[in-house]
């Protein structure tokens, strides 16, 4: 079969994080998809994508571009933030073409038949892994198999009524999977976010499912949706980047695991292999699991930034978000950061329950103690799925997301958003408007690329400051089934 695979429209810039700014950075290739046209390969299939997040185009063009192909059916992915846009999408290509569309993501494990009910033209989600799932439907369309076998879907009858099919089991063995399809992007259109990467061209890679720690309430690895924590072999990850990385000339990697400094044997072996490599990496660290000497085999290896969630300055509010660490956890984990000479990079949430503007003075100079290189505050949003989405649903508060920078949840001890978003645009500039830090970004600068890096950053932030003169986008509406 031919399946035609779509990322829905979505601005992470604009829409996201509230800039203005005319620099396009932040969007990452959809590995989701990726990985399942390796799957789908393996059983000779031919698959084609458009990243519509990262390419842009008017939907006639999509659908031009779907109908030259002779695709058989379209899967489009996508998360929460870009769920309106999604659903636009599959409207405009099933009202042209009529197409069979199967439609998945986080929005979908989080939301099951909600989707389908709010959106007539979607025939089928998968729910959970998609790569064994996208297969099976594959196969349910080339009538080899019934469309009720297919583990891992929700989709309509011949009546038009929905129906749960069993569900998948996770996949026990990550190594068994077929590389994802790198070969389907241009990678030279993507970049993470402004100061988060050194080179170009840079991709993402994940070496992990699930979350080893899995407890924290506001986390979507840690709600009624969390995947059990699995990881590739370093053989399998130094392979992947071997045959898929290098040959496309790709100079850096941005690992997206929920933890990946984790277990010294692993990290000993994968650090091993990557310093015979040409390239620098980035990844996510937990203070709890990281030591000294894991911060210290990934410097030596190309690592030049660790990212952290510290969240809160407040030990009590971190209780509160069951992150299992301490303020002095998190001291640790800057000054070995630093002292292994990597870049900290570090997530603040301001405005959590039990938070009040006073609590979040005392998170922004916590942030400024530990002297991190980066840091971003953002107001809490409860995703769906979570525990602190549900506690936020208990307590009668509409829960709708409309970007990063925008408060979605208004605890008790403030007045209303504005207070909480004003809050986090002073976080900002209070950190990033000190002397000493812009004394030290003056140090790192030893190349034009750099001064370019810091350029675009400073639009980028002048941007998230700027008034809109476009209204803000509608966004999705989260109420999950049953």
């Amino acid at each position: 079969m031919r399946i035609f695979f779509l990322t829905a429209p979505y601005d992470i810039v604009k829409s996201g994080y509230g800039s203005n700014s005319k620099v396009k950075y932040g969007n990452q290739p959809p590995l989701g998809i990726l990985y399942m046209v390796g799957e789908l390969r393996r059983h000779g299939h031919e698959c084609q994508l458009i990243d519509l997040a990262t390419f842009p185009m008017s939907f006639e063009e999509t659908v031009s571009r779907i109908k030259d192909f002779g695709a058989d059916f379209v899967g489009i992915s996508t998360m929460t933030p870009s769920a309106a846009g999604a659903f636009e999408v599959a409207k405009y290509v099933k009202n042209h073409l009529r197409l069979p569309v199967i439609m998945g993501g986080v929005h979908c494990t989080s939301f099951k038949e909600t989707v389908l009910k709010e959106v007539e033209e979607i025939d089928a989600i998968c729910i959970g892994e998609g790569e064994h799932t996208i297969v099976d439907y594959a196969r349910a369309l080339e009538g080899t198999i019934p469309i009720e076998d297919v583990k891992g879907i929700y989709h309509r009858d011949s009546r038009g009524e929905i129906v749960r099919n069993e569900p998948r089991s996770l996949i026990a063995d990550l190594d068994t999977l077929a590389f994802p399809a790198r070969d389907l992007l241009d990678h030279s259109a993507y970049r993470l976010l402004p100061l988060s990467f050194k080179r170009s061209p840079v991709t993402s890679m994940i070496t992990s499912r699930g979350c080893p720690y899995g407890h924290c309430s506001f986390c979507f690895e840690a709600g009624n949706h969390a995947f059990k924590f699995r990881r590739h072999s370093p053989e399998y990850v130094i392979k992947e980047i071997e045959e898929t990385i290098i040959p496309h000339g790709i100079r850096e990697i941005s690992f997206w695991d929920d933890i990946f400094l984790l277990k010294k044997g692993w990290m000993r072996e994968f650090c091993g292999k990557m310093k015979e490599l040409d390239l620098v990496w980035s990844c996510y660290g937990w203070p709890k699991a990281t030591t000294r000497e894991m911060l210290s085999l990934a410097s030596e290896a190309g690592c030049w930034s660790v990212f952290w969630g510290f969240e809160s300055g407040d030990q009590n509010l971190l209780d509160t978000l069951k992150k299992n660490i301490t303020l002095d956890d998190c001291r640790k984990a800057a000054k070995w950061t630093h002292e292994a000479g990597m870049a900290t990079r570090a997530s603040f949430m301001l405005a959590l329950p039990g938070e009040t503007p006073a609590l979040a003075k005392k998170t922004i100079d916590f942030a400024i103690e530990l002297d991190c290189t980066f840091v971003q505050f953002l107001p809490t949003w409860p995703e769906a799925g979570t525990e602190l989405y549900e506690m936020a649903l208990k307590e009668g508060k509409v829960v709708k997301y409309s970007g990063h920078m925008k408060a979605h949840y208004v605890p008790d001890g403030y007045r209303d958003a504005e207070q909480i978003e004003r809050i986090a645009r002073n976080a900002y500039l209070r950190f990033y408007l000190r002397p000493r830090w812009v004394w030290k970004q003056l140090r790192r600068i030893e190349s034009f690329s750099d001064l370019y890096h810091y350029f675009n950053a400073l639009m980028f932030f002048i941007g998230m400051f700027k008034k809109r003169t476009a209204p803000e986008p509608e966004p999705v509406r989260c109420i999950p089934s049953s």
